[in-house]
This record gives structure tokens, C-alpha cells and sequence, in this order.
């Protein structure tokens, strides 16, 4: 169990940089949360709006955990 899970990764493959193992688990959806409150306080957005934010964060959050999987497992 990593302490650090990779956050970004470079066009060759490797990590470029890492963050605590809770704050890269937990940064996408509370940035999720935080860019569809701001939509619908900024922008007015319906709902519509907000579930497609929302579905793209989560398919982002998504991808990072199978990527950091992806990474801990070719060690």
C-alpha cells in the first residue's frame, strides 16, 4: 500500500509527480463538487449541466484510479 499515489504521468509513461495517498483519492471529487456548485451559483446551470460535469469528473476519477493502479502494479 503506497503512502504517495501518482497524480500526473508523462508522455512517456512515468510519473511526474505524486501526492498523499487521501488528498489523490479525495481531490477529484471535491473538485467535482466545488465546479458544479460554482456552475449553478456563477451560471444559472440546470440540471442537465450539472450531471454532465459531474459524469466527466467522475469518468476522470475513474481513469486516475485505474492509472494509479496501472502504476503500482508495474512495480
Amino acid at each position: 500500500r503506497a503512502s504517495h499515489l501518482s497524480m500526473q504521468w508523462g508522455v512517456d509513461g512515468r510519473a511526474t509527480w505524486s501526492a498523499p495517498r487521501g488528498l489523490a483519492l479525495c481531490l477529484t471529487p471535491l473538485l467535482a463538487g466545488g465546479v458544479a456548485l460554482l456552475f449553478h451559483l456563477l451560471a444559472d446551470a440546470g440540471p442537465a449541466a450539472i450531471a454532465l460535469i459531474l459524469g466527466a469528473f467522475t469518468a476522470a476519477h475513474i481513469l486516475h484510479l485505474v492509472l494509479v493502479r496501472r502504476h503500482l502494479t508495474q512495480d
